[in-house]
């Protein structure tokens, strides 16, 4: 199977990198950070007094701060500071006196300090923002009218269930719904009723199939399913009792709308989520020309033949 590569969008990729950073505490870390705070003061302690160390301090502040918050932070910078004091600080005393000793264990201080600060605000700002792109990244892909995933996520989510199934040699079922006489709707009582039906339409797929399962409007009327490691005998079950909630559902709304019902299961790797999505599609229009109202299922199992040959198919009209 040559399953369809998309390239992981970089805000996404931040996302996940910022969430990944700011999650929950991790003490293994923020300990880490205090022993570079003790590592780069044994070292300015045991080198020329000439040579400044300070900016040295900022890397186990930011490390303590980012994986242990802000308290954290402050403390890292206060030890930092102490530190200073306790190896170079007292050679500036003796050279400048008592008065420059505080002016510059006040001014690194400070700098710690503000430094940890603004970090803090930094991470603060960078994990809303990871909110919020969260956020829209999920409404992308949620339709926007009955609430359940829209073809784009249904496409993501069916590509990573085809290449689960080739990885594992599972089976994977995809069926397409259409809504016969729902145009009908729309015509006699208005595009009010029309979506109300379209959200009842998607409830009753959402509550009708396993957690596992996912549901999806592709646009319209029509409607997606993906039954995960389902075999064909399991997903025409499962589909025929869907076929009966969804007639004791529009029998609630007083509508007269039936369902074209194609289903193709893949025992076997196939070449593309559009294959499966365009055969499945093909049945569906095969039970319209049909009498309407009914269910076809197919499998595309193993052989060495030619795609045609693939096919084996199992009918089921209702």
């Amino acid at each position: 199977m040559t399953a369809e590569r998309r390239e992981t969008p970089r805000v996404t990729t931040v996302l996940r990198t910022v969430r990944e950073l700011g999650g929950r505490p991790r003490p293994l870390v923020v300990g880490a950070g205090f022993a570079l705070v003790a590592v780069i003061g044994l070292v300015e302690a045991t080198t020329d007094a000439r040579l400044s160390f300070a900016a040295l301090y900022l890397l186990p502040i930011s490390i303590v701060l980012w994986f242990g918050g802000r308290t954290a932070g402050i403390a890292a910078g206060i030890v930092s500071a102490a530190i200073w004091l306790v190896t170079d600080g007292v050679l500036e005393a003796g050279a400048g006196g008592a008065l420059v000793l505080a002016w510059n264990a006040s001014l690194r201080l400070t700098l710690y300090l503000a430094f940890a600060l603004t970090l803090f605000a930094l991470r603060q700002t960078l994990r809303a923002l990871a909110d919020a792109l969260e956020r829209e990244h999920e409404l992308a892909r949620v339709d926007g009218l009955t609430g359940v995933r829209n073809a784009r996520a249904f496409r993501e989510a069916a590509e990573q269930e085809v290449a689960r199934a080739e990885r594992y040699g599972r089976p994977l079922t995809l069926a397409y719904l259409d809504a016969d006489g729902f145009k009908g709707v729309n015509d006699t009582f208005g595009h009010s009723a029309g979506d109300r039906v379209l959200r009842v339409i998607a409830q009753t797929l959402a509550a009708s199939v396993r957690a596992v399962d996912i549901a999806a409007r592709l646009g319209g009327d029509e409607f997606g399913l993906l039954f995960p490691e389902t075999a064909s005998d399991a997903a025409a079950g499962a589909l025929r009792k869907l076929q009966g909630a969804l007639a004791e559902a529009m029998a609630r709304e007083k509508v007269d709308v039936t369902f074209c019902i194609g289903a193709v299961t893949a025992t076997r790797p196939v070449r593309s989520v559009d294959a499966l999505l365009q055969r499945a599609d093909a049945l569906m229009y095969e039970v319209k020309r049909h009498g309407k109202n009914g269910i076809r299922t197919e499998v595309l199992a193993d052989s060495p033949a030619t795609e045609a040959d693939h096919v084996v198919r199992r009918a089921a009209r209702e």
